[in-house]
C-alpha cells in the first residue's frame, strides 16, 4: 500500500497545526486537521484511520485536499449538487412561511399544534404534489434554519376577579363546614351523657374517648 505523503504544506508545520486543532469548533474540523498533522509526523493512512475513528479512504482525501489548497480547501465544506432541488425557490419560501406561522390544527390536516417531518411530508405532498423522504425533508429544513425544539405548554394568564371570587366562596365553605362541624360534636356530647350508665364510685372508668381535637371526632366514633 502506497504510503501517504504531504506534497505542500503552505507553510503549516506540525505544532502550528497542534495549536489549530484546540480552536477547532466541530469535531470534522479536528479530525481532519489531526489526520494531516500524523501524517505528517511519519503514521501510516490505516493507523490514522484507526486512531481518529475514520475510512482509510477519508484520510488519502483529507491529505489531497490539504495539499491542494492548505488548511482553507481542508475545512471547505461546501456541497455542490447538480441535481435540482424538489423545491423552487417561491415554494421554500412559502413552506418558511407557513411552518413559523401556522400549525397543522389550523391548515386542517392534523391535531397537532407543531410541526415534525411527517406531517411536513404529508403537506408538501398536498400543497406542491411533491414527495419527498423525511431524512430528506430534514435535511432541508436544516439548511433553511429550523431546528429541533421540545414542545412545551403555554399557562393561559389567571384571572385575578375569577380568583378573587374564588377565595371568597372558599371561606364561605369553610365557615359553614366549621358550624356544621360544632352543631355535630354538640349532639354527640349530649347522646354520650345521657347515655353514660351509672356506675359506684369505685368502678368508674374513665371514658378515653375525649372530643378535645374536633378533627378527632369520627376517628373515636368508629373505636
Amino acid at each position: 500500500m502506497k504510503t501517504l505523503q504531504i506534497t505542500e504544506t503552505h507553510g503549516w508545520t506540525i505544532d502550528t497545526l497542534r495549536q489549530q486543532e484546540k480552536q477547532a469548533k466541530h469535531t470534522w474540523q479536528y479530525k481532519r486537521m489531526a489526520s494531516v498533522r500524523m501524517v505528517m509526523e511519519g503514521y501510516k493512512g490505516i493507523e490514522v484511520a484507526a486512531c481518529l475513528g475514520l475510512n482509510r479512504k477519508s484520510v488519502t482525501e483529507y491529505v489531497r485536499l490539504f495539499s491542494e489548497g492548505g488548511l482553507d480547501q481542508l475545512l471547505n465544506r461546501n456541497f455542490t449538487s447538480h441535481k435540482p432541488p424538489y423545491l423552487s425557490q417561491e415554494e421554500q419560501e412559502e413552506l418558511i412561511v407557513v411552518i413559523s406561522e401556522q400549525t397543522p390544527c389550523e391548515l386542517g390536516f392534523a391535531q397537532e399544534s407543531y410541526w415534525n417531518t411527517k406531517l411536513i411530508q404529508t403537506f408538501l405532498m398536498d400543497r406542491f404534489h411533491v414527495g419527498m423522504s423525511r431524512e430528506g425533508i430534514r435535511l432541508m429544513m436544516h439548511r433553511l434554519g429550523f431546528r429541533y425544539t421540545r414542545p412545551t405548554y403555554v399557562l393561559i394568564k389567571a384571572n385575578e376577579q375569577k380568583q378573587q371570587n374564588f377565595q371568597v366562596e372558599l371561606d364561605m365553605i369553610k365557615k359553614r363546614d366549621d358550624r356544621l362541624l360544632c352543631s355535630i360534636i354538640m349532639k354527640m356530647k349530649a347522646i354520650s351523657v345521657m347515655s353514660k350508665p351509672c356506675m359506684p364510685p369505685g368502678n368508674r372508668k374513665e371514658n378515653k374517648c375525649r372530643f378535645r381535637d374536633p378533627r378527632r371526632l369520627f376517628t373515636c366514633l368508629a373505636r
